[in-house]
């Protein structure tokens, strides 16, 4: 069992489409996050469409970090966020690029 960045997402044709948000979680902290956002990669994994589950490549030790590649909306570039697992707000980092790194 690893530490979570507090986002609920659900399976779709589309992908993993978020479908909450956690009060005070690194998620909800950074900003980054809506509910409806499509989650494309994680740490560089693509998971558009992978056929595993999310949660073992976003869970991990507490205080690491995770980088989330997202979409808003079809036909915009991908935005990242970096969120370190199970951290509140007085540590939380975030960062968010769009350079695709």
């Amino acid at each position: 069992v690893g530490a979570n960045i507090g986002l609920k997402v659900d399976r779709s044709n589309a992908g993993y489409v978020v479908t909450g948000i956690k009060k005070n979680g690194a998620a909800e902290l950074s900003g980054a996050f809506r509910v409806g956002d499509l989650i494309v990669s994680v740490d560089g994994v693509d998971v558009t469409r992978s056929v595993s589950s999310l949660p073992p490549l976003v869970l991990g030790p507490k205080g690491t970090e995770v980088t989330i590649g997202y979409k808003r909306d079809p036909g915009v570039p991908v935005e990242y966020a970096t969120l370190i697992r199970g951290v509140g707000y007085d540590s939380l980092q975030t960062e968010l690029r769009l350079d695709g790194r």
